[in-house]
């Protein structure tokens, strides 16, 4: 079985415009939803800090059963390795 992490279901802005917060669950090759696997309720916040943006990424699990769960899994390795290309497309795209 492939296992694959996706966003399912849609995109709700909260009041604050300047954040998005989104279900994040792990998913099969055919996109269903795999009851096991922890749910996240993910937090993007984009905060104005004079003419810079600072980015708060913020996943809530149902327990630390579930948090401890992906980060076994290697999420917190996997999160940075994406902000950090993400930081390093951003420094190469204001050249």
């Amino acid at each position: 079985m492939t296992v694959t992490t996706m966003t399912t279901g849609t995109t709700t802005i909260r009041t604050d415009p300047d954040a998005r917060t989104f279900v994040m669950e792990f998913v099969d090759a055919d996109g269903n939803a795999l009851p096991d696997m922890p749910v996240a309720t993910a937090t993007v916040d984009f905060v104005d800090l004079d003419g810079r943006t600072k980015l708060i990424d913020t996943a809530t699990y149902a327990s630390v059963a579930d948090l401890e769960k992906v980060l076994a899994m290697g999420m917190a390795e996997g999160s940075t390795q994406s902000w950090d290309r993400l930081e390093a497309f951003l420094a190469a795209s204001e050249r």
